[in-house]
C-alpha cells in the first residue's frame, strides 16, 4: 500500500510537471510562432529525469547528510510533539537562527543560502551587507570553497547547509573568502569582511496613507509591525516597544490623529513587547493574564500613567495573527480602545513557551560535549482581562472582513494535541468608553461598504472556490482528464487573478522625519517605493483608512 502511495504520489508530480511545461510552451507559442514545439515524448522524459533527480538529491540529503543531532532532534521533538504544538529541541544551529531571527541582526556576510547541486546557491543579498557591498557576488552564485582569511580553503561541495554557513558566519571584523563559480562557469576569489548585518524588514516601520470619501480627506499614519522582536543577546538592541513608541511619535509630529497598526501575518515573539506596546495607548492597568500548570496566575499590568497616543486606533489582523498579536488585540478590544479589523478569527495560540538551556542543567563532566543547545517548553496559558483563553478560539475581530481563507479551518486548532480552550475570573480594568462611543454605527458603515465593494464580493467567491478545490482530493493520473482539470481550474482561477493588483484610491508618502534619511539611500527609496506600491492596492488597508474616518466622525460628535 506505501509504494502504490508513494507511486501515484511521484505520478502526480510528474503530470504536473508536463502540462505546466506544455502549457508555457503553448503561451510562448502564441506569442510568437517560430518558438519551436517538443513533442509531449521529449517533453515527459525531460520532466521525468529531473524529477528523478530531485528525489535522488532529496534522498541523499536524509540519508548521508543526516547525523546523530539530527536523530536526536527528531526524537526529542516527536516526543514533545505529543503534549502540544509548540514544546520542541532546538539544537544549537537553529537556536542561533532563532535568536537571529527575533534580534533582526546577526554577524556575518548577509546573503540567505540553499542547497544547489551540491554547492551552496547564493539565493539573496541583503542590501547594504558585506556580500553586497562588495559588488561581485549575485543571486545564483555557487560557493565552492570557503576560506578563514588566507587559511587553506575548505571544499563546500555536498557538505551540509548549515555547517557551511557556520564556516561562512563569523566574527564582526574577520576576513572569510569565497570561491564562486559564477552562472558563465567562470571561477573568481571574494574576500568578505564580516560585519553586523541588519535585516530592516524584520522592524516596525511607518508611514502616511491619505485618501478622499466624498470630498472629505482623511489620513492615518500607519505602522507595520511584522514581529514582538526583542534582542535577547544584547540588553542594548532593538526592541518592538521603543521602535513603536518612536513610529508613534514621527506621526504625533506630523499632526496626525489617526493609527492604523497592522498585525497581519505578525505571529508574535516577546510578551513583555506586547505589554508595554499596550501602554503605548492605555494610562495603565491590566494587559494580561497568566496561569501555570500548578493553577497560579499572574497579571501583567502596564504601570507608566502615560499615554503616547490618545487618538484613534485602528488594529488590522489576519487568520496568522498570533501569541502577543492576539494579546495586544484582546486587550485593546477588552478596553474598547481600538477598533479590530480582520477575518472570522485570529489563529488561536494562547501559549507561552520559555527556553531552557541544557548546558546549564549539565553537571562540568558532560563539559567537552557541549553544546547541547535547548529546549522550548510550554509553561503557561495566557487569558485576556476579561477572562477568557485565546487559545483556539483566537480573537474575533469587532469589524470582520471576507478573507481568502474564510471558509477553511485554519490555525491552532488544525495542530496535533493543541492544549483545549477554557477561561478564568476576570481580573479589574476599566474599559476606555471615550474611545469608540458608537461601535454599531461604525460596524454597519462598514458593513455596507463591502457589501457594495466588488473586490471584496470577489474575495468571498474566491473564498468559496478555494474550499471546493480543497474538498475535491480526487485527482486523474491520465494525461488526457489531468490536462482537462487543470485547464479547467485555470479558467477559473483567472476570475481572481486581479485581486489585489488594481491601485486604489490611496496616497502613500514619508513621514517628515524619514524622508531626509530615506532619500538620502537610493536602496532604502527603492524598497520603501515598492512598499508603497504594495500599500496601494491594499483593500484591507484602504477599508481601515475608511473605518479610521468613520470613528473620527463618531467621537467627534460624541464630544459635540
Amino acid at each position: 500500500e506505501l509504494k502504490e502511495r508513494w507511486r501515484t504520489h511521484l505520478k502526480k508530480q510528474c503530470l504536473r510537471d508536463v502540462w505546466n511545461a506544455l502549457d508555457k510552451q503553448k503561451k510562448a507559442h502564441a506569442k510568437n510562432d517560430t518558438v519551436k514545439l517538443l513533442p509531449l515524448a521529449e517533453i515527459e522524459q525531460t520532466k521525468r529525469e529531473k524529477l528523478l533527480k530531485r528525489q535522488d538529491d532529496w534522498f541523499h540529503r536524509i540519508l548521508d547528510q543526516v547525523n546523530n543531532t539530527d536523530r536526536i532532534s527528531l526524537y526529542i521533538n516527536s516526543l514533545a510533539a505529543a503534549f502540544d504544538p509548540h514544546s520542541s529541541y532546538y539544537p544549537p544551529k537553529l537556536k542561533d537562527d532563532f535568536d537571529i531571527a527575533f534580534s533582526g541582526k546577526l554577524e556575518g556576510i548577509g546573503a540567505t543560502l540553499s542547497p544547489k547541486d551540491g554547492y551552496i546557491r547564493i539565493v539573496e543579498l541583503v542590501p547594504g551587507s558585506p556580500s553586497w557591498k562588495t559588488k561581485k557576488l549575485a543571486k545564483d552564485d555557487l560557493i565552492m570553497k570557503v576560506a578563514q582569511g588566507d587559511e587553506e580553503p575548505v571544499d563546500v561541495y555536498d557538505m551540509r547547509l548549515d555547517d557551511a554557513v557556520k564556516m561562512i558566519r563569523g566574527p564582526k571584523g574577520t576576513e572569510v573568502r569565497l570561491t564562486i563559480k559564477k552562472p558563465d562557469e567562470s571561477i573568481i576569489v571574494v574576500p568578505i569582511i564580516r560585519d553586523v548585518v541588519i535585516r530592516e524588514e524584520t522592524y516596525a516601520k511607518s508611514c502616511v496613507i491619505e485618501t478622499e470619501v466624498d470630498g472629505q480627506n482623511i489620513r492615518a499614519g500607519y505602522i507595520y509591525l511584522p514581529s514582538f522582536y526583542t534582542d535577547f543577546r544584547s540588553a542594548k538592541g532593538r526592541s518592538c516597544e521603543t521602535d513603536m513608541a518612536k513610529e508613534i511619535e514621527k506621526i504625533k509630529a506630523d499632526g496626525i490623529d489617526n493609527i492604523i497598526l497592522d498585525l497581519r501575518s505578525n505571529g508574535g515573539g516577546s510578551l513583555g513587547g506586547a505589554v508595554d506596546i499596550a501602554g503605548l495607548f492605555i494610562d495603565k492597568g491590566p494587559v494580561v493574564q497568566r496561569k501555570n500548570g500548578f493553577g497560579q496566575t499572574k497579571v501583567l499590568n502596564d504601570t507608566d500613567p502615560k499615554v503616547q497616543f490618545d487618538g484613534n486606533l485602528v488594529i488590522l489582523v489576519s487568520e496568522t495573527s498570533a501569541s502577543a498579536s492576539e494579546i495586544l488585540a484582546a486587550a485593546m478590544q477588552d478596553y474598547k480602545r481600538a477598533v479590530i479589523v480582520g477575518p472570522i478569527s485570529t489563529y488561536g495560540k494562547g501559549t507561552v513557551q520559555q527556553f531552557v538551556d541544557i548546558d546549564r542543567l549539565l553537571p562540568a563532566k558532560f563539559n567537552e560535549y557541549k553544546s547541547f543547545g535547548s529546549i522550548k517548553i510550554t509553561m503557561e496559558k495566557f487569558y485576556r482581562i476579561n477572562g477568557g483563553a485565546t487559545q483556539l478560539k483566537g480573537v474575533t475581530p469587532d469589524i470582520v472582513l471576507p478573507t481568502s481563507y474564510a471558509l477553511i479551518d485554519f490555525g491552532e486548532k488544525e495542530r496535533d494535541y493543541p492544549l483545549q480552550w477554557d477561561e478564568i475570573a476576570s481580573t479589574k480594568y476599566t474599559p476606555k468608553q471615550k474611545y469608540i462611543p458608537n461601535m454599531a454605527l461604525i460596524q454597519s458603515k462598514s458593513k455596507a461598504r463591502i457589501e457594495q465593494d466588488t473586490t471584496f464580493q470577489k474575495i468571498k467567491e474566491y473564498a468559496k472556490w478555494i474550499k471546493k478545490e480543497r474538498d475535491n482530493s480526487i485527482m486523474p493520473l491520465d494525461m488526457e482528464r489531468f490536462s482537462l482539470k487543470e485547464e479547467a481550474r485555470k479558467e477559473q482561477q483567472k476570475r481572481f487573478d486581479n485581486i489585489g493588483k488594481d491601485s486604489l484610491n490611496v496616497s502613500v508618502y514619508d513621514l517628515t522625519q524619514d524622508a531626509p534619511l530615506i532619500n538620502a539611500d537610493s536602496v532604502k527609496r527603492e524598497d520603501r517605493n515598492d512598499w508603497y506600491k504594495n500599500i496601494c492596492k491594499d483593500i484591507y488597508i484602504k477599508e481601515a483608512l475608511e473605518i479610521s474616518r468613520d470613528l473620527q466622525a463618531v467621537r467627534k460628535s460624541d464630544d459635540e
